[in-house]
């Protein structure tokens, strides 16, 4: 029988992210782009203990979807999952009152994780306002082309206004893409993907921004 996929609710995506601070349950390394693994591999069972946060490297290893076979056991998954989340709760218990931008181990100050269809025409786009030297973390993978741009606020305005504009990032007709971006200078930042093509595109990414070093 064909697997059924279904969206996992914003909010459920949003917590679980959270809860492993953003980082995969098996490898923990910051600043890395996540996906959520369904870990008995049915893409319609959102239950909690059934979502596992894991980085595209890990993922791949839990799928067997570069064509090595599966490297770790969903019972292997389950229980890095379970260990890791306790530890990120103990940790946030230890730095209850502290700033955690501060902290040794930082947080992300912005996650979005999300599952959409972008038709034809369609924008979506997000704007964080960082410093200096803070980095734009992404990664997405989409089923048909689109367009991803990177641009300063002042002209994204412009772009949407179909002016001559500077673009900072620009991927075009692009299906995937995992990388990172280093803000140049203090403001207001967007980031856009466009569905420029016909047809519509199901897109899934995961954006983080975190402090510069």
């Amino acid at each position: 029988m064909k697997k059924v996929r279904t969206s996992i609710a914003q909010s459920t995506a949003d917590n679980l992210l959270f809860a492993n601070r953003h980082r995969c349950c098996v490898c923990r390394e910051p600043r890395k782009p996540v996906q959520i693994h369904h870990v008995d591999s049915d893409p319609s069972n959102h239950d909690w203990d059934n979502l596992a946060v894991l980085c595209l490297d890990h993922h791949s290893d839990a799928t067997g979807s570069q064509g090595f076979g599966h490297h770790y056991s969903p019972q292997e998954i389950r229980l890095f999952k379970q260990n890791w989340e306790a530890l990120c709760s103990t940790w946030r218990e230890m730095h209850e009152d502290e700033d955690l931008d501060d902290a040794d181990d930082p947080e992300p100050m912005a996650t979005l994780y999300k599952k959409l269809v972008l038709n034809e025409e369609q924008v979506e786009s997000y704007r964080f306002n960082l410093s200096k030297g803070d980095e734009i973390v992404f990664s997405f993978s989409s089923d048909g082309p689109v367009d991803f741009k990177i641009m300063a606020q002042s002209q994204y305005k412009r772009w949407e206004n179909e002016e001559e504009a500077t673009v900072e990032e620009e991927d075009e007709a692009v299906l995937a893409r995992n990388d990172s971006f280093l803000v140049p200078r203090k403001g207001w930042w967007a980031i856009v993907f466009h569905n420029a093509y016909e047809e519509p595109a199901a897109l899934e990414y995961d954006i983080s921004t975190w402090p510069g070093e």
